[in-house]
C-alpha cells in the first residue's frame, strides 16, 4: 500500500472512529418547565435574539434589549391579509402606515402553518368581516381565518407578532447567542411557549431548552449554598446530574413535553442569574458523572438536614426497600437552623387538615399515638383518634397536616385557658371561663347567661366558653430524610472527604460512572 492510500484510509478510520467518541462527549438535551400560563410573559435577550415559528419553520429577528410581551388572545378570529414570508410581512406593515394607523398594528406571524400578515384579533365574527372589507382596497386577497388557540406579542416594531394553532405542541421559540430572559430571569439555551390543549381549556407552558451541563449550573447554587466547600457542591452536583439524566431517559416514552419542573417537587433551578463560579467549578469537574447500582442510574434522593441520622426509603414512601437508600447516622449537621425547631398548631387546624388530605372526617382529635418508627426515628405510622373516628397517617402526611419541617418529631398537647383584653388600664389576661364586655368605662365580666334582642322577642342564651386545645411538636432535620443530607455532605466536606467519599457514604455501594 502506497503513502497516499495509507494515508486515506487512517483518515477514513480516525472519522469512523470519532463520530460515536464526539457524540458520547456531548451533554444531552434536558427540557424544563419554567411556569404554567406565565403572566406576564415578557421575552428579550441582552444579544439580537430570533424568534422561530416552530410549525412553519418561519423565523423574525429582534435587536438586543428589545422585549416582546406574549398573552393569549382574546378570541380566535383574525383577518389573512397576504400570505408571504416574514421578512416580507414586516416589510409590508412599513410600507403602509397610514392605513395601518387607521386599522390598528399589522401582525407578522404563522396561523395554522401558514405564515403572512394579519389584523386582529376581533371579538367576533362580525368585527373581523369589517375588518376584511375595509382592507380589501390594499389587500384584495384578505380572508378570515380562525384558529383554536392564539398568542399575541407585541413588539416595540412597527408589527406585532401572532401564533395561532389547531392541537398541543410547541408554538414558538426564543433563541440567541447569549442568554434569553424570561420574566426577568436570564437563562442558558432557548424558550419554548408550548400551546396545551387540556381537558377544559387551552393552558400556555414556558419551557427553557438546553444542554445538561449548563441546566446544573443553574441547580447547584440554588440546591445548596454556594459557600459552602467544594467537594459538597460536587457531591450535589453529580447527584443532581443523575435525577436530571434519569428523567431524561423517562422522559423519551411520556407525553410530557418537559422532562423536568424548575421547583422542589424535581429539583430547584434558577437559570443563568443564579449561577457562582464555584458552584459552575463543581459542575465542570464532575462531567458526565453520575451515581449508578448494578449499572443502572439510581434514584438520588437528597434532602436538606436529616437532624442527626437519614431514613430507609420504605419508611418514607411506598414500595420495596432500596439497597442503596439505606439510612446511615449522619453527624455534624447542627450548623442548620433546622436540626432542632418546634412548632405549635391547633388540633382544630389539623382535623381540618386531615380531612382535606384523607378524606376522613375524625372529629375533635383526642389522642396522637405512634404504631411504628423507622431506623433514623422518624414517623412511619402514626393513628390518630378522634371524636367521631380514627385514621393512621404516614410520616409524610403527618408533615402535610401539621406543617412540620420534618417528620423526626415528639409532641407534648397543652390547652389554652386565658385569653387578653383591652382596657383603659392595658392589656389584661383573663381566664376564658369567664365572658366580658367591652364599654367606654373598661371591661366587665357578663353572667352566664344573656339576653339577645331577637324579632321574636329577647331570647336567654347561655355563654359556654370555648376551649382551644394545641399541640406543640419538638423535632430535628428539614426534608424526606432520605439519601444524602444536603448538611450532613458539607459535614462530610468540613471533615475532609472527597465527593466521591460523601457520595458513597449516603448511597451505599453505588459506583460513580462517567455517562458521557
Amino acid at each position: 500500500m502506497n503513502n497516499r492510500k495509507a494515508l486515506i484510509l487512517l483518515l477514513v478510520i480516525s472519522l469512523i472512529l470519532s463520530i460515536p467518541l464526539a457524540s458520547a462527549q456531548e451533554a444531552p438535551e434536558i427540557r424544563v418547565l419554567l411556569s404554567k400560563n406565565p403572566s406576564p410573559c415578557e421575552i428579550s435577550s441582552e444579544e439580537t435574539f430570533r424568534v422561530n415559528f416552530l410549525a412553519s419553520g418561519s423565523s423574525l429577528s429582534f435587536l438586543a434589549q428589545e422585549s416582546i410581551t406574549i398573552s393569549p388572545a382574546p378570541s380566535s378570529h383574525l383577518v389573512f391579509l397576504k400570505e408571504t414570508s416574514l421578512d416580507d410581512a414586516s416589510s409590508i406593515a412599513g410600507d403602509h402606515p397610514e392605513f395601518f394607523q387607521a386599522t390598528g398594528k399589522p401582525l407578522a406571524g404563522e396561523i395554522n402553518g401558514r405564515t403572512g400578515l394579519f389584523l386582529g384579533p376581533f371579538a367576533s365574527l362580525g368585527e373581523a368581516q369589517n375588518a376584511m372589507n375595509a382592507s380589501q382596497g390594499n389587500f384584495p386577497q384578505a380572508t378570515i381565518i380562525y384558529s383554536q388557540f392564539v398568542l399575541k406579542g407585541q413588539t416595540p416594531d412597527p408589527y406585532d407578532i401572532i401564533w395561532g394553532g389547531e392541537s398541543s405542541g410547541k408554538a414558538l421559540q426564543f433563541s440567541s447567542q447569549g442568554t434569553v430572559k424570561f420574566n426577568g430571569r436570564r437563562y442558558r439555551g432557548s424558550i419554548s411557549l408550548f400551546a396545551n390543549s387540556g381537558e377544559n381549556a387551552w393552558e400556555l407552558w414556558a419551557l427553557n431548552e438546553l444542554d445538561l451541563e449548563s441546566y446544573l449550573c443553574g441547580v447547584v447554587p440554588a440546591e445548596m449554598p454556594f459557600e459552602w466547600p467544594l467537594e459538597a457542591l460536587k457531591a450535589q452536583a453529580v447527584a443532581s446530574r443523575t435525577y436530571a439524566l434519569k428523567r431524561i431517559f423517562e422522559g423519551q416514552t411520556s407525553v410530557l413535553p418537559y422532562d423536568v419542573n424548575a421547583t422542589v417537587s424535581d429539583q430547584v433551578y434558577k437559570g443563568f442569574e443564579a449561577e457562582k463560579d464555584s458552584a459552575n467549578q463543581a459542575v465542570w469537574e464532575t462531567s458526565g458523572e453520575v451515581l449508578k447500582y448494578e449499572g443502572d442510574l439510581i434514584t438520588p434522593a437528597f434532602h436538606s438536614c436529616s437532624g442527626g441520622h437519614t431514613e430507609n426509603n420504605e419508611n418514607v414512601w411506598k414500595g420495596p426497600a432500596v439497597p442503596y437508600l439505606r439510612g446511615v447516622p449522619s453527624p455534624g449537621e447542627e450548623g442548620s437552623k433546622f436540626f432542632s425547631w418546634t412548632r405549635t398548631v391547633t388540633l382544630n387546624f389539623m382535623a381540618q387538615k386531615i380531612e382535606e388530605l384523607k378524606k376522613e372526617t375524625v372529629g375533635e382529635i383526642v389522642s396522637l399515638e405512634v404504631v411504628e418508627r423507622g431506623v433514623s426515628g422518624r414517623i412511619k405510622i402514626l393513628k390518630v383518634t378522634g371524636s367521631t373516628g380514627t385514621c393512621t397517617l404516614s410520616g409524610e402526611e403527618l408533615r402535610k397536616v401539621a406543617d412540620l419541617p420534618s417528620a423526626l418529631v415528639n409532641w407534648e398537647g397543652q390547652e389554652e385557658r386565658t385569653f387578653s383584653l383591652l382596657s383603659f388600664s392595658g392589656i389584661e389576661e383573663s381566664s376564658i371561663d369567664q365572658s366580658f364586655a367591652l364599654s367606654s368605662w373598661g371591661t366587665s365580666q357578663l353572667p352566664s347567661k344573656v339576653a339577645i334582642l331577637s324579632k321574636g322577642g329577647l331570647v336567654e342564651e347561655e355563654i359556654i366558653p370555648q376551649v382551644v386545645s394545641f399541640i406543640t411538636f419538638h423535632g430535628n432535620g428539614w426534608g424526606h430524610g432520605v439519601g444524602m443530607s444536603q448538611w450532613g455532605a458539607k459535614a462530610r466536606a468540613d471533615e475532609g472527604k472527597s465527593y466521591r467519599e460523601i457520595l458513597a457514604f449516603y448511597y451505599q455501594g453505588i459506583t460513580i460512572e462517567k455517562e458521557y
